[in-house]
Order: structure tokens, then sequence, then C-alpha cells
């Protein structure tokens, strides 16, 4: 029972962390309307190793460009932000100090200021943005489950990435467009 109290406990803590500067919709409310009995139970289903990841919904959002996204039920959203507030902790300190993109502290405005700063001292130098398509939709699975393998101790841990991951499948299979990279390289991952 201390197990389940400690999971729900951070799971509650996720779910603050989730919901910040989102917009009341009819799932959230709902979800909230019993966010005590909800949360309980996820916690439940992930010590007894019964939480199954559910279906993505499909939305199309035509901005500046057409962009389709993946949409996990409020549940598995909080779940997959437990997992990320793990796993920052482990990753996060490794990650180049020029990385901007989802990281505490980093952001746009952080991110013009730092490229400002090094364009002075150097001033022939270029910046250059990046943003690879449909990232997660080609990363290839099993390399992603062996770099988690090599820094993610925690076994239950483990197990929950590996359930989020395996929920989701590209329509039409994935093309890996890194297939011949040496992934037993030692800073891969």
């Amino acid at each position: 029972m201390p197990k389940m109290f400690k999971t729900y406990e951070e799971l509650f803590t996720a779910y603050k962390a989730f919901r910040q500067g989102k917009k009341l919709s009819y799932s959230l409310a709902d979800f909230e309307y019993n966010l005590v009995p909800n949360l309980r139970e996820l916690a439940a289903e992930i010590d007894n190793h019964t939480y199954h990841h559910g279906n993505y919904r499909i939305l199309t959002v035509r901005e500046k460009k057409r962009r389709d996204l993946a949409i996990a039920c409020i549940r598995d959203r909080v779940v997959h932000r437990y997992v990320y507030d793990y796993l920052v902790g482990l990753f996060d300190t490794n990650f180049d100090p020029d990385v901007w993109s989802c990281r505490r502290g980093k952001g746009l405005h952080a991110c013009l200021a730092r490229t400002q700063q090094l364009l002075k001292c150097y001033p022939r130098a270029y910046a250059w943005r990046t943003d690879i398509t449909k990232f997660f939709d080609h990363v290839d699975h099993h390399v992603l489950r062996q770099c988690l393998k090599r820094r993610v101790q925690n076994c239950e841990m483990l197990w929950l990435c590996d359930e989020i991951i395996s929920s989701y499948h590209l329509r039409g299979g994935a093309t890996y467009w890194y297939s011949d990279w040496q992934f037993n390289q030692p800073n891969f991952c």
C-alpha cells in the first residue's frame, strides 16, 4: 500500500503540472469531476502493471501549415507528464546547453538572447534553426527502448515507458531515416 500512495502523490503532482495553462474542456472537466478516484485508479493500475495506454484521437490543424496531431486522453496525458518528470531528471543535465526546446528555464526568448550573444562573439557565424518533421513518427522504437534501458534503472519506469512507446503506431508503417547509423557508439544515447 505505501507504494501506491507514493505513486498517487507523484501522479497528483504530474496532474497539476499537466493542468497548468490548459483551457477547460469537456474531457478535462469530466476527469476533474472525479479527480481523486481517477488518480487513485491510475496509480493502482501502474502499481499492478495493469495500465494500458488508450488510443489516440487524430486531429488535423491548419494554421500556417498542416499539422496532424495525435492526442491522447487526459489520463494518458497525466501518465506522460509523470514519465516526463522522471526522465527529465535523468537526461536534462546531459543535453547540450544550446538545445532550447521543451526544457525548464529555456525558451524562445532565452534562445534568441543566446544567439545574439554568440553572433556578437562570432560575427561571421550563422545560426540554423531546425525542426525535424514528424520526428516521433520515424523514431525506431527498438532503438529508443535500448537507449532508455541504458539510462533508466527503475524497472517500473521502463515498463511504463514501453507501454507508452508501444501505444503509438504510424499508419502505413514507419521508415527509419537513420537506419545506417551506428547505435552502438557510446555517445549516441
